[in-house]
């Protein structure tokens, strides 16, 4: 049988839907047409020996493990790969459905400058490593013919991400108790498990944005028990992973998303039905073990969170005032500011992609700066910074289309399913908002983990979800079926 969020009879003939308000032609492109899209949904079985059932189960093990270490979710890739190679025959439908949706056009346009990119770039070898982080583009193809199960790719991207926070707690066992070392030894002040400190902070500043809206609107009493258990769990990860930009990050998300999502509540028809005893023996639990999970994190780790704090006060102020740009946090405001003259000295197309690090070096020599006294990495730190001073206006503007576009799509879809399908269709548009704070911090697109989430983030936050006859009619056709 088909997954429990979505069962189809095969030959019931979809819905014909209203048409869509003129203010919303333009981004729901009208030049799909809906209603055939819908026919080759209904039309694709489940079952047999070419159903999309293997392909289903293939997309869900590659959201569960899509926050993992970069080398599992490559693994995981290849039965999703596979399922959708050997179903070629029926799957080469989708792909006009999604091909000239408006947020593949401006991916697909970011991409390709990032590429051409390399006709002008110094660095070559760090082009490629940096332009290869789109290869998970591919996910937005191989989830659409799966994109009417939405809620459980949801539901396993934000599952997935427990067993990282379980490999947190093993390092923090490790250094508690004195055991011996575990496999991912980091510094003192950074309990991060199986991730490097920084992409912990930004991956779990998304996972969070997953679980906030099932806190807050009302949902089935399973979906708040997983809420009220795992989202203190990932705060609570993204404050032992010492990393500062997502303190930052996911407290701005939390100060948004957070009122946002009570004003959605407050508008909203849907009421949370009475709550079982059971359900609130669950929940009251889960709060009190989540409670005593942050206390015993503030008595081991609190004294090293406060030195950060305070370490990450002292670097600013010694930037700001001294312009010292050696520290942590002070090579990060210089690299900020770097990017910025960067792209005032090119505007159009920037620097080249990769060549970030020999480009501000050469700037710091014209300035009579020793460039070896410098911190300089290889990208700024800054998601939107980086892009304005690799690419220019080329890829900064796509790149903002494609941050507008993905949270336009991600609203709409949660609005129009959110009372079929739970509020965790809500996850992808506040994960995206989660995941655009941290970019403030760190360069997302490029660093291969989390450019994976990012994509199936993207892959979850597509113009329109076709109409099914027990599923909730996204967006209209805005044409007769051919």
């Amino acid at each position: 049988m088909p997954p429990p969020d979505q069962q189809i009879p095969p030959t019931t003939t979809p819905v014909a839907p209203a048409p869509i308000p003129p203010s919303r032609r333009l981004l729901d492109a009208p030049w799909i047409n809906r209603a055939k899209t819908a026919a080759i949904f209904t039309a694709d079985p489940w079952n047999g020996l070419w159903g999309r059932r293997p392909t289903y189960w293939a997309a869900c093990l590659w959201c569960f493990c899509v926050t993992w270490p970069v080398s599992i979710v490559e693994l995981a890739g290849i039965p999703l790969m596979l399922c959708t190679a050997l179903r070629i025959h029926r799957n080469w439908r989708y792909i006009p459905s999604i091909l000239l949706q408006p947020l593949l056009l401006t991916v697909a346009l970011f991409g390709i400058i990032q590429f051409t990119s390399g006709l002008w770039t110094v660095d070559r070898a760090q082009w490629l490593e940096q332009s290869g982080s789109i290869r998970w583009l591919w996910s937005l193809f191989m989830l659409w013919p799966l994109i009417e199960h939405r809620r459980s790719l949801i539901l396993c991207l934000a599952a997935g991400a427990l067993v990282g926070n379980a490999t947190q707690l093993s390092q923090f066992l490790h250094t508690a108790l004195g055991w011996p070392t575990p496999t991912w030894p980091r510094a003192p002040d950074r309990t991060s498990g199986w991730w490097p400190p920084v992409v912990c902070g930004t991956l779990l500043t998304a996972i969070l944005g997953l679980h906030l809206p099932a806190l807050v609107l009302p949902c089935r009493p399973r979906e708040k028990i997983l809420a009220t258990i795992a989202a203190p769990i990932t705060l609570a990860g993204i404050l032992a992973s010492g990393t500062r930009g997502a303190w930052l990050a996911s407290a701005a998300l939390l100060l948004v998303s957070i009122p946002l999502l009570l004003v959605i509540r407050a508008r909203s028809s849907a009421r949370p039905s009475p709550a079982s005893p059971r359900t609130r023996l669950f929940v009251v639990t889960g709060a009190i073990l989540a409670l005593l999970a942050a206390s015993l994190i503030w008595w081991k780790l609190g004294d090293s969170l406060l030195r950060r704090a305070d370490l990450a006060r002292q670097e600013i102020t010694a930037a700001i005032h001294t312009s010292n740009y050696t520290t942590d946090t002070g090579a990060r405001i210089g690299m900020a500011l770097w990017a910025i003259d960067l792209f005032r000295d090119h505007p159009f197309a920037g620097v080249g992609a990769g060549s970030f690090r020999p480009a501000t070096q050469t700037l710091l020599q014209s300035r009579g700066i020793d460039p070896s006294t410098q911190a300089v990495h290889q990208h700024a730190h800054n998601a939107l910074l980086h892009i304005a001073a690799t690419t220019g206006l080329l890829g900064l503007l796509p790149a903002l289309a494609v941050i507008l576009i993905a949270l336009r799509n991600a609203a709409h879809l949660a609005r129009d399913r959110v009372p079929s399908h739970g509020p965790y269709e809500w996850g992808p548009f506040v994960a995206l908002l989660g995941l655009l704070f941290v970019s403030a911090f760190d360069a997302v697109h490029i660093n291969a983990q989390t450019s994976a989430v990012l994509a199936v983030l993207l892959s979850l936050s597509p113009t329109f979800i076709p109409p099914t006859p027990n599923g909730p009619s996204t967006l209209p056709a805005t044409r007769p079926p051919a």
